[in-house]
């Protein structure tokens, strides 16, 4: 309770910040949509973000101008969610504009004045709740007028009322006498470079053997075996003695392959 939990438990929330989610997840979805762009040069993600955002400005305000109504779309929508069980609560009237609104044993206290419910929800999200909007039918008015003006439509106009500038492209800008950044010259790592190939489970034992430096008698002796199989299936569990494994082979490939490639050089 130290962390300052009105910032992250909704028991805690203030009235009037028209939002009851506790994570709205904006960065979640910020960082999904500039994922690529994240993986590029500086000048380059921070272009990209910005064209991303110029966009996205035009695009919500040539929406919003065509909205219907005063109330945004969303906020109408998630009031009927509210509303889902509406037809099993009545209202029972107690003064002026002073309701207790009630469900078998369940009951709230709705102010239409102050746009208060004892459930908070209509404190917390501003959209009327179930109970809310049970005493406003009550009094044949509409719930659409007692959502909070976060949800209009002018407020929304307002939020991307401006625009972001376009800018002129690297082709305009001013030569300076600084020397270009260029990337880092290339450069061998040190140790043995890695033989990047397929590898396949399956060998001729001929081929093991090779690779292994043994004949066919320590074989037969190391796992006595009757008879040379004509392939050896090692993803199917053909076992090496302890001492050589399929990384052994593995590490024997490349060195045959190393001293070859050196042998051409």
């Amino acid at each position: 309770m130290a962390r300052e939990p009105h910032t992250w438990c909704s028991a805690f929330f203030g009235s009037g910040l028209a939002c009851e989610s506790v994570e709205n997840e904006i960065a979640g979805c910020f960082n999904a949509v500039i994922l690529d762009a994240r993986k590029k040069p500086l000048l380059a993600m921070l272009e990209e973000i910005r064209l991303y955002m110029m966009e996205r400005f035009y695009n919500l305000r040539e929406e919003a101008q065509k909205l219907e109504g005063d109330v945004c779309e969303a906020a109408l929508l998630k009031m009927e969610e509210f509303a889902e069980d509406r037809r099993t609560w009545y209202a029972v009237p107690s003064g002026v504009n002073s309701y207790e609104i009630r469900n078998g044993f369940q009951s709230y206290g709705v102010d239409l004045e102050h746009h208060y419910c004892s459930c908070k929800l209509w404190d917390i999200a501003g959209i009327p709740c179930v109970h809310a909007q049970v005493a406003i039918l009550y009094t044949n008015q509409d719930p659409k007028e007692f959502i909070s003006t976060w949800f209009s439509k002018s407020n929304y106009m307002a939020t991307y009322q401006s625009n972001i500038l376009p800018v002129n492209g690297s082709n305009l800008w001013e030569e300076t006498g600084y020397t270009k950044p260029l990337p880092p010259t290339a450069r061998r790592m040190p140790g043995r470079p890695s033989v990047k190939r397929r590898r396949h489970s399956n060998y001729t034992t001929q081929e093991i053997l090779d690779c292994l430096g043994i004949n066919e008698e320590e074989l037969y002796e190391f796992e006595g075996l009757k008879h040379v199989p004509v392939n050896l299936n090692i993803s199917q569990g053909f076992e090496f003695p302890s001492h050589l494994t399929v990384e052994t082979l593995t590490e024997n490939e490349e060195d045959l392959e190393q001293e070859d490639h050196e042998s051409r050089i």
